[in-house]
């Protein structure tokens, strides 16, 4: 006769108190970001300044002429105008060029710059990325890793 032994447990389960995991039930994940990001107050603020500065760049023309100034002229008179200056809130440089036409029309090429290289980098990654999960095998051995040799080097900035 065989007789067969259960192994008891020596000390009892302990039960631990989890936090609540707060579950949106048939929301969207869109939804569920937008609340998230709500709350972030820090955020909000950092969006509306990226916003203002963009919108502000855009109308530079606007405002530069609003203003009867013109960005690449020189006024020699009006050189080194202290910031608040009648018809220069920023003041001029040694050239007499208003800072703030300046600053503003700086703004548009650095924005040009920015969305451009975006576009660049999206239409290059989803390029690749196609090619890649299209093929599979060999070809995405090589691109894991030229991607990863590439993000293995220190950037410089």
């Amino acid at each position: 006769m065989s007789t067969q032994t259960t192994a008891q447990p020596t000390s009892p389960i302990v039960r631990i108190a989890l936090p609540e995991e707060k579950h949106y039930v048939g929301q969207s994940l869109t939804k569920v970001a937008l609340r998230r990001l709500r709350r972030d107050h820090l955020t909000l603020v950092a969006i509306g300044i990226v916003v203002l500065l963009t919108v502000l760049s855009i109308l530079a023309p606007v405002i530069s002429s609003a203003f009867g100034v013109n960005y690449t002229s020189t006024e020699i008179p009006d050189k080194f105008l202290p910031i608040g200056a009648p018809g220069h809130l920023l003041g001029t440089d040694d050239l007499g060029r208003d800072q703030l036409s300046r600053l503003l029309y700086a703004g548009q090429v650095s924005l040009s710059i920015g969305f451009v290289s975006a576009i660049l980098s999206l239409v290059i990654g989803v390029s690749l990325g196609v090619v890649t999960g299209y093929y599979g095998g060999i070809v995405d051995d090589i691109t894991n890793w030229v991607i990863t040799t590439l993000n293995s080097i220190p950037s410089l900035f």
